[in-house]
């Protein structure tokens, strides 16, 4: 029977939750590599090592930037069963689902192996990916199958398919303008491999034969103030398209969004006929709306070349045309038209369009600037434009009363309701209108956090154990085992997921009798161990790759633990992670065995990313 708990579902499930026991260890998120020889992951292509990945082909960069994805999420919630992420990477021509042309396409996509539901789980009417099943019970249900498949796109900048796009394959989130990082495009699949996702028909409604997702009953009619797994297919195909109508609600994620949401930012011009605020869409790469100063146009206007004008530039707010090509005929980007201004001693910078009646945009881009930076339309910056012809304007950045992406509550985030349905993205991704921009949102944005921003509070609201302090994880790279006589790569990634930092931190290793360690790169640099982290800040990911010598002949099963210790350990802390794989010669994998497996049903719904290309000036 479908339950329509509505107000009382979400207070039902959070007491139920709080019974759920606590485990001291995170979760171990392994990757199944299904490419096959000379594809995807055992793509040969040579190829330099980048940003912490030391993998010396294309395809072993690949497993790598997977592992650490996996990592990051193993680090932040909790559970006694692996989970297993049936994983490749494909071609347009091996799966349809990946469509793409020259300017858009779908990056990836991830979708449920099965999910369970049942009297035994919190909300009885809901269907549980079965990785969160599995966790909840203690038990693998899959009897050591996939929980999750994720599908990436490998033809990403070939002809016909984002060509000037390629992937990032760094493990320190330092994509060029050019690039999309992988391992961010990871976290947000896996998110929804993990549970992120609704098992509505956004075009009629329905839920078909399958109950509602977990994550349904946390879907909120904003106007009618309940949950929309008990509506009707009618009404829920209309909140389907119903432009900031429905929002994800939790007593968790209304904890956090303080935390990660900001009041929406504004810009105020002096300038007369101009209603104020006026209509801008921040630039992802901004910094935070404060401060302002007096209008100047650039000289060149498109800051296409170092602007000639610098002493008039300096601490005031620049006014830069969209459009114009660089020296070597490449189109300029808005990333660099900012970057001039900021060197030349810019308070801020106003994009514009070059277009008349033409919508905002948001100006992409990579790395943040220090200075504020906005996009106003033609019209707004010919108003602009006149009174600087014959006067001063000044312009003034700040903030609204408003958090971005929340409905009127102020802690429940809208959802992607846009008026058309878009096919895979539609409901099961957070709004586009969130400030900063979130990780679940449909599209690639540059400037994700690795802590996942509001996602883990999805998670624990859905039901998963999510783990509120200092974290690690640490996994085996490539191959899931050891060759005795060997080397070997680990990467051991820690997570401060508090709110405040964590001090005086430490990351020790303990190595099987024979192995030692042979280099380090990342967090850890030296080699030696304890290694200081020293502080960690509030959201950050730090990650260590560490290089052992294996000794020949080798403990089997293969045990490399890490564990932390802080000046300031907290309650919600764990500080010890390990990786268990057998030697080479021994076979692979690990074999998990749990209680009697429940009846599992194939969820055919998937979640994908889109990527527009929105970076040129």
């Amino acid at each position: 029977m479908r339950l329509a708990l509505h107000h009382a579902v979400l207070l039902a499930l959070a007491a139920a939750l709080a019974l759920a026991p606590a485990r001291g260890w995170g979760a171990d998120i392994r990757i199944l590599n299904r490419n096959d020889s000379g594809k995807g992951f055992n793509d040969p292509t040579v190829v330099p090592p980048v940003g912490l990945n030391f993998g010396t082909t294309r395809g072993q960069q690949a497993l790598i930037a997977f592992q650490y994805a996996a990592t990051i999420w193993g680090a932040t919630l909790k559970s006694d069963i692996p989970i297993l992420i049936d994983s490749a990477f494909v071609t347009v021509a091996d799966d349809s689902r990946l469509t793409c042309t020259s300017t858009n396409g779908i990056v990836g996509y991830a979708r449920l192996a099965s999910y369970a539901s049942g009297g035994e789980y919190p909300v009885p009417g809901a269907a549980y990916p079965v990785a969160l099943a599995n966790a909840l019970r203690g038990a693998d249900l899959t009897s050591g199958g996939a929980q999750i498949v994720a599908r990436f796109n490998a033809s990403i900048g070939t002809q016909g398919c984002l060509d000037n796009q390629s992937w990032y394959y760094g493990l320190d989130g330092r994509e060029s303008s050019s690039q999309d990082d992988l391992v961010s495009v990871l976290l947000h699949e896996f998110g929804h491999g993990l549970g992120f996702i609704s098992f509505v028909d956004a075009p009629t409604g329905s839920f078909g034969s399958d109950p509602p997702a977990i994550f349904d009953f946390h879907a909120w009619d904003v106007a009618a103030g309940r949950t929309w797994e008990g509506e009707t297919d009618a009404a829920r195909k209309l909140l389907a398209t119903s432009v900031s109508g429905l929002a994800l609600a939790g007593p968790a994620m209304a904890t956090d969004v303080p935390r990660f949401l900001s009041y929406l930012p504004r810009l105020s011009v002096d300038v007369v006929g101009l209603q104020n605020p006026v209509a801008f869409a921040p630039a992802d790469f901004s910094a935070p709306f404060a401060g302002g100063g007096a209008v100047v146009a650039a000289v060149p206007l498109d800051g296409c070349s170092a602007l000639t004008n610098g002493p008039d530039v300096a601490g005031k707010v620049v006014l830069i045309e969209r459009g114009g090509t660089d020296a070597t005929g490449g189109v300029c980007r808005f990333w660099d038209k900012a970057n001039r201004a900021q060197d030349a001693g810019a308070a801020g910078v106003i994009l514009f369009n070059n277009q008349p009646a033409a919508g905002l945009i948001t100006p992409t881009g990579t790395p943040p600037l220090s200075i504020p930076v906005g996009f106003v339309t033609l019209e707004t910056a010919t108003a602009i434009q006149g009174q600087l012809d014959g006067g001063t304007v000044n312009a003034a950045f700040g903030s609204s009363s408003t958090r971005g992406g929340t409905d009127a509550s102020g802690n429940r985030v809208l959802l992607y309701t846009p008026a058309t349905v878009v096919n895979a993205s539609s409901v099961s991704h957070f709004d586009t209108t969130a400030y900063p921009a979130l990780l679940m949102e449909p599209r690639i944005l540059h400037n994700f956090r690795q802590d996942l921003d509001l996602t883990p509070a999805t998670m624990a609201d859905l039901g998963w154990s999510v783990v509120q302090g200092l974290s690690l994880a640490v996994a085996k790279a490539l191959d899931p085992s050891v060759t005795p006589g060997a080397n070997a790569s680990y990467l051991v990634t820690v997570v401060n997921r508090r709110s405040d930092p964590a001090g005086d931190v430490m990351l020790d290793l303990a190595l099987p009798a024979g192995a030692s360690v042979l280099s380090t790169a990342g967090a850890c640099a030296t080699g030696v161990f304890p290694c200081s982290l020293g502080t960690v800040a509030s959201g950050d990911v730090k990650l260590t790759v560490v290089t052992l010598s294996i000794p020949k002949p080798a403990e089997s099963p293969f045990v490399v633990s890490a564990s932390l210790t802080t000046s300031t350990a907290g309650t919600g802390d764990v500080l010890q992670s390990r990786s268990s794989v057998p030697l080479a010669s021994s076979g692979s994998g690990c074999t998990t065995t749990g209680g009697g497996p429940a009846p599992l049903l194939l969820a055919a719904v998937l979640a994908s990313l889109l990527r527009r290309v929105n970076r040129w000036g």
